[in-house]
């Protein structure tokens, strides 16, 4: 995009969810640009980070109030975006939801180096699950939700998000949205109770050595971890193989462990070649 002369090159993921979820990330994953390239020419002084958070906000209320065909009540997306300025030195990262973005590096002696560049929004987090509680939610597994109803603010003290199913979010009384993610655009029952559509913004300065970036949603990350999806990519010279390899290897992984699989997208940007020019979408 060429926004007031500069280019700036985006890259984001929409992992939806709900009923209407594929809808909802497809409407997000095209308005949010336009929207962002409205919001920072308005602005006029380059801030990206108010950009994107004006940005999000807007995608949520339009979604909400004026795509009148598209019911976004328990439906919604994640968005996930990294965002590469023209003077080539910086990355600005944005999340809403629990998609990621990665860095990853191979070190001169073959080690594979990698780093979230983003947080997960889910009701784990103490400042996330404070929000959602002084808003109204509930916060309590499936199986405590069917076991206690209602009641509130059960013992932590033992959770184990791997044996007992990841925590989720429940109207005082009721049986929705019971989402385990704290933020989301769409989603209005979940808004009620305290989920948001502001992203949190990141910044980094770019060094020579890293050498690629993966946007992924959950589906790719439920079983393969930040440090084993960085060893894939490294491995490959291509993109496009790249990208394959990492849903391969997730597709194994929900094979062996569930008789369900999530929908998985996934963008590997490879650095080191002139202007990120060597990019995939999976």
């Amino acid at each position: 995009k060429i926004i007031n002369g500069n280019k700036i090159q985006w890259f984001s993921v929409h992992d939806g969810h709900g009923p209407q979820g594929h809808i909802c990330a497809k409407n997000v994953s095209e308005q949010l640009p336009e929207l962002f390239e409205q919001e920072l020419a308005d602005i006029g002084d380059g801030d990206i980070t108010t950009a994107l958070q004006t940005a999000h906000k807007a995608a949520h209320k339009q979604l909400i109030e004026k795509d009148v065909d598209i019911d976004a009540t328990i439906s919604g997306t994640t968005a996930t975006t990294i965002i590469f300025p023209e003077d080539g030195n910086r990355c600005i990262v944005s999340n809403v939801g629990d998609s990621v973005c990665l860095w990853g590096s191979r070190a001169p002696d073959g080690t594979c180096l990698t780093k979230i560049l983003c947080t997960s929004h889910t009701p784990s987090k103490e400042d996330e699950r404070r929000r959602i509680e002084n808003s109204g939610g509930v916060i309590m597994t499936t199986d405590e939700y069917n076991d206690h109803g209602s009641k509130k603010n059960l013992n932590r003290s033992e959770y184990d998000c791997k044996r007992d199913g990841p925590l989720r979010i429940w109207s005082e009384g009721g049986s929705h949205p019971g989402c385990s993610f704290s933020r989301s655009i769409g989603d209005s029952i979940a808004h009620s109770l305290g989920v948001t559509a502001e992203p949190e913004v990141f910044q980094y300065t770019l060094e020579d050595r890293d050498d690629f970036f993966i946007l992924a949603s959950d589906g790719i990350t439920e079983f393969v971890d930040e440090k084993t999806c960085a060893e894939i990519v490294s491995n490959y010279e291509n993109p496009f193989d790249a990208a394959n390899a990492l849903v391969d290897e997730a597709s194994q992984q929900w094979f062996n462990s569930s008789d369900y699989m999530d929908d998985m997208t996934v963008i590997v940007i490879f650095r080191n070649t002139s202007s990120c020019q060597n990019i995939i979408y999976k």
